[in-house]
């Protein structure tokens, strides 16, 4: 999972919102978030602006799960 994908649902909002948010098409949101398409240099920028992510950090792929204590 992407980084922006985890922030994203950490912050209860759907791609459509987020797509809203950073003024994005919200079919270019989900093909980030696949894998499908590299967003433009402007287009991270307002989605790390929105998801108050690095922008260097908006592609890192991340653990989906917690660690299991004990």
């Amino acid at each position: 999972m992407l980084n922006m994908t985890k922030k994203r649902q950490e912050k209860g909002i759907t791609q459509h919102e987020l797509a809203r948010r950073a003024n994005i098409h919200p079919s270019d949101v989900c093909k980030i978030e696949q894998g499908w398409l590299r967003p433009y240099p402007s287009q991270a920028k307002r989605l790390s602006y929105v998801l108050k992510v690095d922008v260097t950090e908006l592609l890192i792929q991340v653990n989906d799960k917690e660690p299991i204590n004990g």
